[in-house]
C-alpha cells in the first residue's frame, strides 16, 4: 500500500497580533507551528489536517477571546460547536469543506503588514506513482484565491507550445 504525503509550507510568517484566538487555535489544529518573536511559521509534513480536534475549552476560550472581533473562524467554530453539542469535551471540526484559504483571508485583510500569503505544496508518495508526486502553489489575498499545480502548469507549457492541439493525437 501506498503512502501519500503533502508537505505544506505557509509564508511569509503570520504575525501574532493579526489572528484572533479563533484564526490561530484552528490554523494551529490544521498546521504544525513554530513561534518566534511574534510571528508564526505554518508548516506539515504529511499534509493540512482537514479534521482537527480540540478540547471544547479551548475552543470556548477562544470564542470568549473573539468577542467583538468578528471573523468567520469564530463564526465557524460557534456553528460547530452548537452543532456537535456544548456538552461534549472534545470534537473534531470536518475542515474538508471549508479548509484554510478562509481563515488566511480574514488575517490579510485585517494585517497592516501582510497582502498575501502564500502556500506552496509538495506531493509525494511512498511508491513513486504519477498520481503521488508533484506539486502545487497557492496564493492567497483578503478576495482572492489562485491555485496552480504541477498538472496544470504542464497543461498550460503545453497550451503554450501546441497552440493547435497535442501533435502526437491524430487529427481529426
Amino acid at each position: 500500500m501506498a503512502d501519500y504525503y503533502s508537505t505544506t509550507i505557509v509564508q511569509p510568517d503570520i504575525p501574532l497580533r493579526d489572528m484572533t484566538a479563533s484564526e490561530y487555535l484552528l490554523l494551529c489544529g490544521m498546521f504544525q507551528h513554530e513561534v518566534s518573536d511574534g510571528e508564526v511559521y505554518f508548516f506539515t509534513d504529511i499534509g493540512p489536517s482537514d479534521m482537527p480536534e480540540f478540547d471544547v475549552s479551548e475552543i470556548k476560550a477562544a470564542l470568549a477571546t473573539d468577542t467583538g472581533r468578528d471573523n468567520q473562524a469564530a463564526r465557524w467554530l460557534q456553528n460547530r460547536l452548537e452543532y456537535l453539542g456544548k456538552d461534549l469535551d472534545y470534537i473534531t471540526i470536518d475542515m474538508s469543506t471549508k479548509s484554510y484559504e478562509f481563515i488566511f483571508q480574514d488575517i490579510i485583510g485585517r494585517s497592516a503588514a501582510l497582502t498575501y500569503v502564500s502556500v506552496i505544496t509538495s506531493y509525494q508518495c511512498s511508491k513513486l506513482r504519477p498520481d503521488g508526486f508533484g506539486g502545487a502553489a497557492s496564493i492567497i489575498t483578503a478576495d482572492q484565491f489562485r491555485f496552480k499545480s504541477t498538472d496544470d502548469l504542464i497543461d498550460d507549457f503545453l497550451t503554450e507550445l501546441f497552440p493547435h492541439g497535442d501533435p502526437r493525437e491524430p487529427a481529426g
